[in-house]
């Protein structure tokens, strides 16, 4: 059973579609050692070594972000919105 996203996350992912949205092309989505997410360009190494890429996405919503983050870690994967 999934549970519900937190405030804090809802709000973090809310901020990140709407810089994504400013992006004509995909971005690598990354998470941190502490949960916070970031996003480069594609092919684009992370801060460091230790980030978990999620994705490449083009303008994703909401609720493709919340979905994404639900899933069990895995390979990473190319995902369009």
């Amino acid at each position: 059973m999934l549970t519900a996203p937190s405030a804090p996350l809802v709000s973090q992912l809310e901020q990140l579609v709407l810089s994504l949205g400013g992006f004509a092309g995909p971005r690598t989505l990354w998470r941190d050692p502490y949960g916070r997410l970031w996003h480069t360009a594609p092919g684009e190494a992370p801060a460091h070594a230790s980030w978990r890429a999620l994705g490449s996405f083009v303008q994703p919503t909401l609720s493709h972000l919340l979905t994404v983050l639900a899933e069990p870690a895995a390979e990473p994967a190319r995902r369009a919105a």
